[in-house]
């Protein structure tokens, strides 16, 4: 059951809703400045440094292993999740939200969204491409902040 709020109202919702991680489509620096405790992560320079290691062909096998090793093997308890494009790659197959949604059980989770939110959905990328996706908030325990 996903929940959308502005701003203003994410400390008290966040208070209840404690293991769902927030999901919006706000710029980065507007959101570290509301969160200054909050560590910065851009995944995707994380990542793709990790799977450098491994031949191209075969990098969408330990794509969601190097995510783990980030996340989990970390003591980062608040964070903001930025550039997390490459997720999107449909090679890699990743159920995209249900693993932030994993995640935040053990951290306070921010997403930066790379794409738009329209009609109560996030949305990547265009109709037709293959990146494409569209996930209806409120199928998800996600905070959409608008």
């Amino acid at each position: 059951m996903g929940i959308c709020c502005n701003i203003k109202d994410l400390e008290k919702i966040w208070d209840v809703n404690n293991q769902y991680p927030v999901i919006t489509t706000q710029r980065a620096n507007i959101i570290k400045g509301h969160f200054k405790d909050f560590v910065h992560l851009s995944l995707g320079k994380v990542l793709s440094l990790a799977l450098l290691k491994y031949e191209k062909t075969g990098r969408k096998n330990y794509v969601i292993g190097e995510l783990d090793k980030i996340f989990y093997n970390s003591n980062l308890k608040k964070v903001i999740v930025d550039d997390i494009d490459m997720l999107f790659n449909p090679g890699y197959n990743i159920d995209i939200l249900g693993y932030f949604i994993q995640s935040a059980r053990n951290r306070k989770l921010i997403i930066i969204w790379p794409g738009k939110y329209v009609s109560d959905s996030l949305v990547y990328a265009s109709s037709g491409y293959k990146d494409y996706k569209k996930y209806l908030i409120k199928n998800y325990n996600v905070i959409c902040v608008k």
